[in-house]
């Protein structure tokens, strides 16, 4: 019964300092609003928000790409694909497979440089998001 109260102190300490890092980091992204550039949270990035990504940076949600160079992604987790995917802006049928679409990065993914029009946020976002296939 001891060690059973000593195992729940110790892990309610490690709960409360994983808290207390996580409110101190604060990940941000370069976002175009309203014409205007400026380092914003990626929890406030929204669908009309122009992101700029440089290499090794997240993706702050689903994303169309509108300008890219030489990026190249990882997609294991959506298709177990081993090896980096290169990634193109311009448009991609309606129909086409999430995975197939060569214009859009997913919430989660690693990138080089790109510029890019966030869809939407969070695991329903790429079964909603039709617009990958606008330019």
């Amino acid at each position: 019964m001891v060690s059973g109260l000593l195992g729940f102190w110790q892990e309610r300490g490690a709960d409360n300092a994983v808290e207390k890092l996580l409110s101190i980091v604060q990940i941000q992204v370069t976002a175009r609003r309203d014409g205007k550039t400026a380092e914003v949270p990626v929890e406030e990035v929204v669908p009309g928000d122009i992101v700029e990504l440089s290499a090794g940076s997240g993706v702050p949600g689903d994303c169309l790409i509108l300008e890219s160079r030489d990026l190249f992604v990882d997609e294991a987790s959506l298709t177990g694909e081993t090896y980096p995917v290169e990634k193109n802006p311009g448009v991609t049928a309606a129909d086409t497979p999430l995975a197939q679409r060569g214009n859009v990065l997913y919430l989660e993914h690693m990138s080089s440089a790109a510029r890019l029009l966030p869809s939407s946020r969070g695991p329903e976002s790429a079964r909603n998001s039709d617009r990958s296939h606008h330019a």
